[in-house]
């Protein structure tokens, strides 16, 4: 008789943990205790990497004794089998192989003819064709890191809940800003679950609950991606689910015009300012035209924060408490935008794109996917080829740090300097926006 690696009590749970067919609580325990078990969190790993391959199996609902013996059987059987297996039978054998236990994972065996699982098993082929294969891969990675009540929590990948409604937010505008139709692509589950949670945040009065000191960054960041999602007849979020929380946005607002990151009474930034002129550039889907007022009287009030230099300060000109090269590309994006929207080309944001070309070559060029996603889009906007040929640069750079292999594999490291507030899920989501060149085409 062999000897049988020692299996941990929660591993016949896994399975169903990554479709979804866990209770919230149940599956938040779960999750963490495969932070700190070395078993659980390869298991995981195995798991997921073959349930991407399971999206393109439709299969009917198995009865409860095939639910019994299999999940008897993932009881039994030792990692390095799984992982073996997993191999050898490749990539559509192990797609039906895994698309039995997952379905099988979701149904209680109780259920009756017809019945479906909490969440669906995604359909139809994960066939990536249409958009580039790395941003396809990041999709993946965060649609198996949202949390089952819908939010993705960046304190389960190294950053800070406080965060939670933004950096939601942030992922579902990764998956809006994608190529395919979000709602018939294979994370169309994912993508509603995510929507219903931002949802059922809001308050009465438009704001995301809870209100604290990173509001407006929360409230900027989810008020685009349900503004983005309005547009979907089968997104379940109408104009007024994305009005009001953008009036309320609006009403964060200083005199002088900037945004502060948590009231009005927070001495405004350019940071907070830049992610409230994205979300209220857009109010005009949703009805309401007074919002892109509201960005404009933001963008005045940032163009006084430049040094002659061309370089965007934080709180007044020449302020630089986070470093110059972020604030200087998102001040970049927002002077191309509007000149490209007169017609303009490049026009005054000229000299400031040259700044953000040379933070971009500089030797002390370090990771942030603010002033990769920034840049990409001020530098495609100028609408000058030496431009696009440095975002084409750049992006190339972006998609060769994604991780390939093991539990992270589709993800980007949290290695800039905001990655302690959104962790993980946040480097990712920002990563995949850079390559979509999403903030610039319009669809955000």
């Amino acid at each position: 008789m062999r000897n049988r690696e020692p299996v941990c009590m929660h591993a016949p749970d896994l399975p169903a943990l990554i479709c979804g067919g866990i209770e919230p609580a149940r599956a938040a325990e779960i999750r963490r205790h495969a932070e700190a078990c070395p078993s659980c969190a390869a298991s995981l790993a195995d798991y997921g990497k073959v349930f991407g391959l399971l999206q393109s199996a439709r299969l009917d609902a198995p009865d409860g004794r095939f639910l019994q013996e299999v999940m008897a059987g993932i009881a039994e059987g030792r990692p390095s089998e799984r992982r073996s297996l997993a191999v050898s039978l490749g990539a559509a054998a192990a797609a039906c192989f895994l698309a039995l236990i997952l379905s099988a994972a979701a149904f209680d065996s109780g259920s009756s003819q017809g019945a479906k699982p909490a969440f669906p098993v995604p359909s139809g082929p994960t066939d990536y064709s249409r958009e580039d294969e790395t941003v396809g891969r990041a999709l993946d990675w965060l649609a198996s890191a949202q949390d089952p009540s819908g939010c993705w929590k960046p304190a389960m990948h190294g950053g800070r809940d406080q965060y939670a409604p933004g950096v939601t937010g942030l992922v579902l505008l990764a998956y809006f800003g994608s190529e395919r139709n979000p709602f018939e692509g294979p994370h169309a589950g994912t993508v509603t679950r995510g929507l219903r949670y931002l949802k059922s945040m809001t308050g009465h009065d438009g704001g995301f609950q809870p209100k604290g000191p990173a509001l407006v960054y929360n409230q900027a960041l989810a008020a685009m991606s349900l503004t983005a999602a309005s547009r979907f007849p089968e997104s379940g979020v109408d104009a007024s689910d994305a009005m009001r929380p953008l009036k309320f946005l609006a009403s964060l607002q200083s005199e002088s015009g900037g945004f502060g990151e948590d009231s009005l009474t927070s001495q405004p930034n350019s940071s907070a300012s830049t992610w409230a002129v994205l979300a209220l550039s857009g109010s005009g889907r949703t009805g309401w035209t007074e919002g892109a007022e509201s960005a404009r009287k933001a963008i005045a009030w940032m163009k006084g924060m430049f040094d002659d230099e061309g370089r965007l300060g934080y709180r007044v000109s020449g302020d630089y408490p986070f470093g110059r090269a972020a604030l200087t590309a998102a001040g970049a994006m927002h002077l191309a935008g509007v000149e490209r929207a007169r017609g303009h080309g490049a026009g005054g944001g000229a000299s400031v794109m040259d700044k953000v070309m040379a933070d971009l070559a500089g030797k002390e060029a370090v990771p942030d996917f603010c002033q990769w996603v920034f840049a990409v889009s001020a530098l495609e906007a100028a609408g000058i080829d030496r431009f696009r040929a440095a975002s084409v640069s750049l992006k190339t750079r972006i998609a060769s740090m994604q991780v390939k292999h093991g539990p992270q594999s589709g993800s980007w490291d949290p290695s800039d300097r905001w990655a302690a507030a959104g962790g993980r899920i946040y480097s990712t989501a920002m990563a995949a926006l850079a390559l979509e060149t999403a903030l610039l085409r319009g669809k955000l």
